[in-house]
């Protein structure tokens, strides 16, 4: 049997489905009639009605309020102790007696429970008897049963639900990530086993200040202002770049879907930097390659690429940058010397562009540029910045577990996907999911 089949309807009962099964009570229809009106497992309506039923004490008629089982033929007549008063005096069945309640006096007390309570429906709404039956009983009311619903539901959403020490433990582990950078996703893909709460209720924590943590720790947390649009003037299409758009390029790929794409892109500094960072961004394992440009230009980009065909040699750089799609800047826009090979002239790689102020075309690489800016913030200079810096960046960035890696950071997404040694060219390393840092003191603190 299926799980839809079996569980119809998962929602919450709402106040208009508790006062039918209230009025069903009434009437004796059994859970499963109930659950087949509602559309919900007689489970439910059982639970429903143990959970949130009300309890009523015992009828009082003579002022007695005897439970016990055996009270029609008991004839115990000295259950008092001998200091009570008049104890000695007293000849009546203690059942009787209206001084004392032998409820709490007599050792063979057995309190009577009605069957109607311990099985199904657990309730006297239907019982014919219930206004002269003397026992404990118990009602479920749809307004009663709607307001515990509602205590308890706010109540489970209040506090934290964990002991101390696990509490502590949590606070002691994920705070000190988090201020190294970490992002959330990182976090629990790579320590599943001591993360002992959700996401949300993580973030839940936080903002209730239950953890060491402030929302301003949390980059997702923060909100940012709408940024003002700017008035767009459309460039016209330069004529040597007919057939490399992104029309002719989501052509080529349905026609070459087993080619490798990767996207590239530049990301600067102050306007008023020399230096620049050209990235190359693997679209199936999210690898993003970082290289140091001495100036926005377009010859500084195709020496970058002739330096990466040289360090891996023609076969591996064929093998590996199969298609490349980027932006129609002037920077890419000598699409030949990008083509072919440094070495022999041969096409190394498929180069197409995106239509103008159209940069979600490329999504993948513009989203991978926030972990940049994690550590080099908007307005930071990139003057200063080394080739090893960029290394170095380059594989904290790389070593963030993703969600939709499965759990992988791209360097190893990468080593599953490709028997390729490209990462020993390009000076990639792992680095310890504990040890990753995306702030800036990555590259302040060198």
């Amino acid at each position: 049997m299926s799980n839809k089949k079996r569980h119809p309807d998962r929602k919450h009962l709402k106040e208009e489905e508790r006062a039918f099964i209230a009025e069903s009570l009434g009437m004796n229809m059994k859970f499963k009639e109930i659950g087949a009106a509602l559309g919900k497992d007689p489970g439910t309506i059982s639970r429903e009605i143990r959970t949130n039923r009300m309890f009523k004490s015992a009828s009082n008629f003579t002022g007695r309020k005897n439970l016990c089982i055996h009270r029609k033929a008991c004839a115990i007549n000295d259950a008092c102790p001998p200091y009570e008063m008049n104890a000695w005096r007293c000849r009546d069945y203690c059942w009787r007696c209206n001084y004392r309640n032998c409820n709490d006096i007599c050792r063979r007390f057995e309190k009577e429970v009605c069957r109607t309570l311990t099985g199904a429906p657990y309730v006297c709404n239907g019982c014919e008897k219930k206004r002269i039956c003397r026992l404990e009983k118990y009602y479920y009311k749809a307004v009663t049963a709607q307001r515990l619903y509602e205590q308890r539901l706010s109540s489970s959403r209040q506090g934290i639900n964990m002991t101390e020490e696990e509490w502590i433990e949590l606070d002691n582990f994920v705070t000190p990530l988090i201020k190294r950078g970490q992002p959330v996703s990182h976090i629990y893909n790579t320590a599943k086993g001591k993360m002992t709460c959700s996401r949300s209720t993580l973030y839940r924590y936080v903002a209730s200040g239950v953890l060491s943590l402030k929302n301003i720790d949390m980059r997702r947390v923060v909100k940012y202002k709408r940024r003002k649009q700017k008035l767009r003037i459309r460039r016209k299409r330069p004529y040597g770049l007919i057939g490399r758009m992104y029309t002719d390029f989501l052509i080529f790929i349905s026609e070459n879907p087993h080619l490798h794409v990767w996207e590239m892109d530049i990301v600067e500094g102050k306007k008023s930097d020399r230096q620049a960072l050209l990235t190359l961004f693997s679209r199936t394992t999210k690898l993003m390659l970082i290289f140091l440009l001495a100036e926005k230009r377009q010859e500084n980009v195709i020496y970058a690429l002739d330096t990466l065909e040289e360090q891996c040699g023609i076969g591996l750089f064929k093998a590996v940058f199969q298609v490349i799609l980027t932006d129609n800047g002037s920077e890419f826009m000598d699409f030949q010397d990008i083509e072919l090979s440094a070495f022999d002239e041969s096409k190394r790689t498929w180069l197409f562009y995106c239509d103008p102020y159209s940069s979600y075309q490329k999504p993948g690489i513009e989203k991978n540029h926030e972990y940049i800016r994690y550590v080099l913030k908007k307005g930071t200079s990139f003057d200063d910045l080394s080739w090893y810096d960029v290394f170095v960046l380059s594989s904290h960035i790389n070593s963030v577990a993703r969600d939709s890696l499965d759990g992988l950071c791209p360097i190893k997404a990468f080593l599953r996907d490709y028997d390729l040694p490209l990462l020993n060219h390009v000076y990639l390393d792992y680095i310890d999911p504990l040890e990753v840092n995306l702030t800036p003191g990555l590259i302040l603190d060198r």
